[in-house]
């Protein structure tokens, strides 16, 4: 054993020589600590230069490190097993000794179960009837998993149930979307029944009625502008048939009397009252109210502001007339065409929702069937 610690020694370098720098080394593990914390003091109470800072560092590794896999407490312990350890002992008393120590730790040992006995019995006593609470523990325990796998079982049940639900409500509100998709298409195709038979009603219709009236009516309006103010009416009369008696005749009227003469009689005219000639008249301006501008605005023509200004406006009456005209004649040539069209897609459609309703008709007579089949099985297994 002493050969094994100075072994130790060697390999820490714990030896009585001292080292090349003339440090002393450290053979117990008090002065070994002792050395350590003062050297820490030192780092962090001094102002150390770089040089001695790593020299001390290096110091407390090796104090530290260069023990290898020997522990100070390891040193500790075979160096009081050394102090005690008696060489001049035999191996047999060494032996006997060591049994010795032996019995009496098993003394010990029986003692402190001894002691460890008292104290669990004096326990149970303190505590009362412990197996039995621990008993009914364990059983209220139990009861108490078999409560939860019950709830666990009856939530999972409703959880299947609740998608269950969940699907069929899908399947429904499915079926009632097309449904409605299916009644909008309906109601759409017939809607575009009634446009597309609004569509052949107005083919009936002559276009451009507006705009023809409006033309004419504004033709006959400047017409009446350029007339001379002068020129009186003539009324028709109706010839009077004279019951005249043989020998009699009937005086001509005033005016017809000209025709009898050879020379017409001349009227003598009143002097500084000649009245201009038609050609020779001046022109005269117009008044216009917000009705007749808003006219010739929908005509996109201006509004004439005198007679002169009137026969140019009628030429351009005339050629948005011939326009209107050219493109109803048009219309006459493909009006029959165009209402053939629109009927043939009204046929098209009328066959379509025939056929929609046939297909439906057969759909329910095959569901019909299907139920009386069923009926039928379900009487027989009864």
């Amino acid at each position: 054993m002493r050969s094994q610690l100075n072994n130790m020694k060697k390999t820490v370098g714990f030896t009585s020589q001292q080292d090349s720098d003339g440090a002393r080394q450290w053979f117990t593990c008090s002065e070994i600590n002792n050395r350590i914390a003062t050297i820490e003091f030192q780092l962090c109470t001094e102002s150390v230069p770089l040089k001695e800072e790593k020299k001390l560092l290096a110091e407390i590794q090796t104090l530290k490190l260069g023990l290898g896999d020997y522990s100070v407490d390891t040193m500790n312990t075979m160096e009081q097993n050394l102090a005690n350890f008696d060489p001049g002992m035999s191996m047999k008393e060494q032996k006997d000794a060591i049994n010795a120590d032996i019995a009496q730790f098993r003394d010990e040992k029986k003692k402190i179960q001894d002691q460890m006995t008292e104290l669990s019995e004096a326990r149970k006593t303190q505590l009362g009837p412990i197996e039995e609470i621990q008993n009914e523990r364990n059983a209220i325990g139990e009861k108490l998993r078999a409560k939860i796998e019950e709830r666990n079982a009856l939530r999972d049940e409703y959880r299947q149930q609740e998608r269950e639900y969940w699907n069929y409500q899908q399947e429904l509100r499915k079926a009632r979307q097309e449904r409605y998709a299916a009644e909008r298409a309906e109601k759409q195709k017939e809607y575009d029944l009634r446009r597309k038979q609004r569509e052949a009603e107005k083919l009936d219709e002559q276009p451009h009625v507006g705009e023809i009236t409006l033309i004419e009516q504004t033709i006959k309006y400047c017409k009446g502008l350029v007339q001379s103010k002068t020129e009186e009416k003539k009324d028709e009369k109706k010839e009077i048939v004279h019951d005249v008696p043989d020998g009699g005749e009937v005086l001509l009227r005033k005016e017809d009397r000209e025709e009898e003469f050879y020379f017409a009689p001349l009227k003598a005219g009143k002097k500084g009252k000649s009245k201009p000639k038609g050609s020779d008249a001046k022109p005269t301006k117009i008044t216009h109210n917000a009705e007749t501008f808003r006219l010739f605005d929908q005509l996109k023509l201006d509004a004439p502001l005198s007679t002169e200004q009137v026969p140019a406006l009628l030429e351009e009456l005339e050629k948005q007339l011939g326009e209107y005209q050219a493109k109803v004649k048009e219309w006459e040539e493909k009006r029959e065409e165009m209402k053939k069209k629109i009927l043939e897609g009204l046929t098209e459609i009328e066959e379509k929702k025939a056929a929609k309703e046939a297909e439906e008709k057969e759909e329910a007579a095959e569901e019909t069937k299907e139920e009386a089949k069923e009926a039928e099985e379900e009487a027989k297994d009864e």
